[in-house]
């Protein structure tokens, strides 16, 4: 009995966590400019018109508040992956940065509006390592999701001298300037993004309490705590 209630307090420790997951897809590619010439080592790739230019998912530590506008949600960013079509930008690489994550809510916490700005080092002549720093000149690809409702998806662009540096929303040895050039393609969906929700991940959930029951619960707990303490006497050899 008292190995369950001590699972139960552990379980309240964590009571009422939760994780949120959002998904969002462009709308079709209505313009592209695509390379003239490109070969490896870099990265190379072609639009068409009509492509999805964007999709991709992001997850929350704690579901978005109702109401936001333009909030800057990095520190609540636990993870993403948005594919641009001819590449993936995603949390789990050391070349990837977020210079801008910025949300708009209604009042249900739905998303209306976004400027997300996204990108991944690739190729780089002066073999710059993934996680950096990196030199002007380096390669990356890009995705830029508008609050218009529009969306960007760039492969192998290049940084501008000058122009590594740390983004308005604190990402360092990121690239706040690009230029294209024949090694490059783009595409771009004007309008018809979507964004929607999927369910809250509960982390660790029990059963639903009222708040009195959660507080006696707790209370019950810390004095299992200091019961267990006060039993150990003090000539007692403890683990070091």
């Amino acid at each position: 009995m008292l190995r369950w209630f001590v699972m139960l307090c552990a379980a309240v420790s964590t009571f009422g966590a939760q994780a949120a997951t959002y998904l969002y897809q462009s709308g079709p590619a209505s313009y592209v400019s695509n390379s003239v010439t490109c070969a490896s080592p870099h990265h190379c790739g072609q639009y068409t018109i009509g492509q999805q230019v964007v999709t991709g998912t992001f997850t929350t530590a704690t579901p978005l508040a109702p109401n936001l506008v333009d909030a800057n949600i990095i520190p609540n960013l636990t993870s993403y992956s948005f594919n641009g079509g001819l590449f993936v930008i995603d949390s789990g690489s050391q070349a990837s940065r977020v210079n801008s994550f910025r949300v708009t809510t209604n009042a249900s916490g739905a998303i209306t509006s976004a400027f997300v700005e996204l990108h991944r080092w690739t190729y780089s002549a002066a073999s710059s390592p993934p996680q950096g720093p990196h030199v002007d000149g380096d390669r990356r690809n890009q995705i830029v999701l508008f609050p218009s409702g529009g969306a960007f998806s760039a492969i192998n662009l290049f940084c501008l001298g000058n122009a590594i540096g740390t983004s308005a929303d604190g990402t360092s040895d990121t690239c706040l300037a690009s230029g294209g050039d024949e090694f490059g393609s783009s595409g771009i969906s004007a309008s018809g993004a979507l964004f929607t929700t999927s369910a809250p991940i509960s982390v660790n959930a029990v059963p639903t309490l009222s708040e009195w029951a959660l507080i006696i619960l707790a209370l019950a707990c810390a004095a299992l705590g200091w019961r267990r303490m006060q039993s150990v006497s003090p000539d007692t050899p403890r683990p070091s």
